[in-house]
């Protein structure tokens, strides 16, 4: 059976419909031949800010979240900063932001190396957002920490 190559600016044109369900978009092609198929793309809805991006899980597309980077690079700068004796207020207003953010977002700095690793190659899970590392507090156990940042 031979197979034909479509180019990927022709791939638009060959969608017929496309339905979005509770985690996944159903894609229906029609492709030469007349033949109809249907591919499931699981995703993942990710708020930043008031937009809503939905997250494909794809290794080999996938680039550093650049926030979250700087997020981490902050803790860690925030933490050399305390240990040096200045308090959270004095590093709050120097930032610009509040105590409550850097006391959110402290735990970072104590994320283990292979989670770091992770962040800056950009494979941590797909859904995992900014914002979700600051609700919560971070396990200083390395151990803990894998599952949460790792699929």
């Amino acid at each position: 059976q031979a197979q034909s190559t479509i180019e990927t600016e022709d791939v638009f044109d060959l969608v017929e419909s496309a339905a979005i369900h509770d985690g996944h978009i159903d894609i229906q092609f029609r492709l030469p031949g007349d033949q109809a198929k249907t591919t499931r793309v699981p995703f993942t809805a990710r708020r930043r800010g008031v937009e809503t991006k939905l997250v494909i899980a794809n290794e080999q597309s996938r680039v550093p979240d650049q926030v979250m980077i700087r997020r981490v690079l902050r803790a860690l700068n925030w933490t050399d900063r305390i240990k040096a004796g200045e308090s959270v207020k004095t590093i709050a207003d120097s930032e610009n932001v509040s105590s409550d953010f850097i006391t959110h977002n402290i735990d970072l700095a104590f994320l283990s190396p292979e989670i770091l690793r992770v962040i800056l190659e950009g494979k941590q899970r797909p859904d995992l957002s900014t914002a979700q590392l600051s609700r919560r507090r971070w396990s200083t156990n390395w151990a803990e920490q894998r599952p949460d940042f790792i699929s």
